[in-house]
């Protein structure tokens, strides 16, 4: 009579263990026939290892359980866990493509992460992870419908791109004999342009002490996770499953030094456009903002000290992806120079408000 021998599931619990810890591993298989199956061979693996086999007896259209096996983590990375029914194909079965099953279990190391240490010093920084994964499929029938197995083992990666950008908004010129409303926004361009030309500097990298500056983050976050999964016969590998993502609201934070390098303050920034992959934008959150003359307005800004002298503070970006397979973060480094004081400019001067 037919017989059809099929691993249900197998899972790790917890799915995700620091170095050293364990998970515990359970499976179900299934006899679908007439007849019940006895002393059938079921294997669980962590990577094409071997970690637990057992023979049980399989009773027709009834789920059989595996397990419970502990399993420690003592490798960082992801790891397969399969469940093979029949691994030698001491069984006449119909169809040997769904004898295994997989899932994931992710071994990581606790770090401090959100240290200066490692971060990059340009406008611009790359973080990137990538893992190697073993896949067992069938390759080919052989003689009296005897499946031949094989282990593949398959490259990904994943990669996070980040570039931070400030703008004072210096670059907009001004012209003193004209003020208008929007002069506001850049009222010290006057000076700064010339002195941004003067010393190969951005003038929109370049304020007074005691104006505001915006700050931009663009994140791009890609991996090709599981688009090579082996088909073999009967498209028997079967993907181990889960999704990676980047950045999520929360990951991406904005810390502030002054001259000597002395940490002010951090802000976590908001995702103003995109996802969880792919590109996405980030900034400032909106703060209300006091003129002398009590004219209130929202924008997306943060304060120079008044009382701060001349010379470059620092300001670097903090992305982390923790929905991502590395947990990986990507710093970058900008300087912002301050050059004169916001009481060096008369027109539509304004008050600080933080």
């Amino acid at each position: 009579m037919p017989v059809d021998l099929i691993a249900q599931s197998i899972n790790a619990t917890p799915s995700r263990i620091e170095k050293g810890n364990m998970s515990v591993i359970t499976a179900k298989v299934k006899n679908v026939s007439i007849e019940d199956q006895k002393q059938v061979m079921i294997r669980i693996t962590a990577d094409d290892k071997t970690i637990y086999e057992v023979r049980k007896d399989m009773p027709a259209n009834k789920p059989v359980s595996v397990g419970p096996v502990n399993w420690t983590g003592r490798q960082i990375g992801l790891h397969n866990m399969t469940v093979q029914v029949d691994p030698v194909n001491e069984v006449p079965d119909t169809n040997p493509g769904n004898n295994i099953a997989s899932t994931g279990c992710t071994v990581y190391q606790r770090n401090g992460g959100g240290s200066s240490s490692g971060c990059s010093t340009s406008k611009t920084s790359t973080a990137k992870s990538s893992w190697t994964i073993p896949y067992r499929y069938i390759y080919e029938i052989a003689e009296v419908n005897r499946p031949l197995w094989k282990t593949a083992w398959v490259d990904y990666s994943e990669h996070l791109n980040v570039s931070t950008q400030i703008n004072t908004k210096q670059g907009i010129a001004t012209d003193q004999a004209h003020p208008k409303e929007s002069d506001r926004e850049s009222r010290g361009s006057w000076a700064i342009i010339p002195y941004a030309k003067q010393n190969s500097l951005n003038p929109n990298e370049v304020t007074r002490a005691g104006y505001g500056y915006e700050l931009k983050v663009t994140t791009n976050y890609s991996t090709d996770w599981e688009t090579k999964v082996p088909r073999g016969f009967n498209e028997t590998a079967r993907p181990i499953g889960g999704t990676y993502i980047g950045p999520t609201p929360g990951e991406a934070i904005a810390k502030f030094y002054d001259r000597n390098g002395n940490f002010i303050n951090s802000i976590k920034l908001e995702r103003t456009s995109g996802g969880n992959t792919g590109t996405a934008v980030w900034e400032l959150p909106k703060r209300e903002g006091v003129f002398l003359d009590g004219t209130k307005v929202w924008e997306r800004k943060v304060y120079t000290d008044k009382d701060w002298s001349d010379g470059d503070v620092t300001v670097k970006v903090y992305v982390t992806a923790e929905g991502s397979k590395g947990h990986i973060e990507a710093c970058t480094t900008n300087k912002l120079r301050i050059f004169g004081s916001m009481f060096d400019d008369t027109q539509n001067v304004r008050g600080r408000n933080f």
